[in-house]
C-alpha cells in the first residue's frame, strides 16, 4: 500500500492513538483539524488547518490524490445549541463529510476507515450522537454500490479503555498489512463488551 493517509480529526485522542501507530508503520501522515499548526509527532507528519464545515480546500484536494488510505475521526466540539443543529452537525460530521470526500476520490481506488462508535447498540447513550453514529455505519453497505472502487470499514469502537486501545491498534495494524485493497465494505466492533447486538451490520 501506498504509505500516506489522511486523517480528519486528527487531534483528538482517537486519533492520536491511530497516528502514532501510523508512523510506527511508517507512514507519512497529513492530518486536518480546525486547530492552529501543530507537530507533535515528528517529521512524518505534516498538519493541515482547516474546519470541515466549509468547502474542502485545494491543498487538500491535492493531498487526497496522493494518499491512498483516509481516516475520519471527527468529534463535535461545539456546545449543545438545539435539537435540530445539533443533530445537523453530528451527521455533516459523521456522514456528510466522509461521503463529500468519497464523491471527491470516487475514480481512484482508496481506503476508507470511519471511526464510529458501539454506542449504537445501547439505548442508554446519547440519542443525537447515535443517531449520527448509526447513520454512518449503515452507510457501509450502501458505499458498495455508489463507491465501488472505495474499500469503507468502520470500526465500532467501544469505551476508551486501555484493552479497547489495543484492540483498536491491532485492529488498525491488520488492516494496514493487508496491501491489497478489499472491495468488500464492513463494520467490525473493537470492544471488550459482552452484549446481545439486537442491530445487525453486514
Amino acid at each position: 500500500m501506498n504509505k500516506k493517509c489522511l486523517v480528519f480529526g486528527s487531534t483528538g485522542v482517537i486519533s492520536k492513538v491511530l497516528i502514532k501507530t501510523l508512523i510506527e508503520q511508517k507512514f507519512t501522515v497529513y492530518g486536518v483539524s480546525r486547530n492552529q499548526k501543530r507537530n507533535i509527532y515528528g517529521k512524518n507528519y505534516h498538519h493541515i488547518s482547516f474546519d470541515v464545515t466549509k468547502k474542502v480546500s485545494k491543498k487538500i484536494k491535492s493531498i487526497l490524490r496522493k494518499v491512498r488510505l483516509i481516516i475520519f475521526s471527527v468529534k463535535k466540539k461545539e456546545k449543545m445549541k438545539n435539537f435540530n443543529s445539533d443533530l445537523n452537525l453530528l451527521i455533516k460530521y459523521h456522514l456528510l463529510l466522509p461521503i463529500n470526500i468519497m464523491s471527491l476520490v470516487k475514480s481512484y481506488r482508496k481506503k476508507i476507515i470511519l471511526i464510529n462508535s458501539d454506542c449504537i447498540f445501547d439505548n442508554k447513550s446519547n440519542f443525537l450522537y447515535a443517531s449520527s453514529k448509526l447513520l454512518a455505519s449503515y452507510f457501509v453497505n450502501y458505499s458498495r454500490k455508489h463507491f465501488p472502487k472505495i474499500e469503507v470499514i468502520s470500526l465500532l469502537l467501544g469505551e476508551l479503555n486501555s484493552k479497547n486501545i489495543k484492540k483498536l491498534r491491532k485492529e488498525l495494524i491488520k488492516i494496514l498489512k493487508k496491501n491489497k485493497l478489499n472491495s468488500k465494505s464492513r463494520n467490525i466492533l473493537i470492544t471488550t463488551k459482552t452484549k446481545n447486538l439486537y442491530i445487525k451490520l453486514k
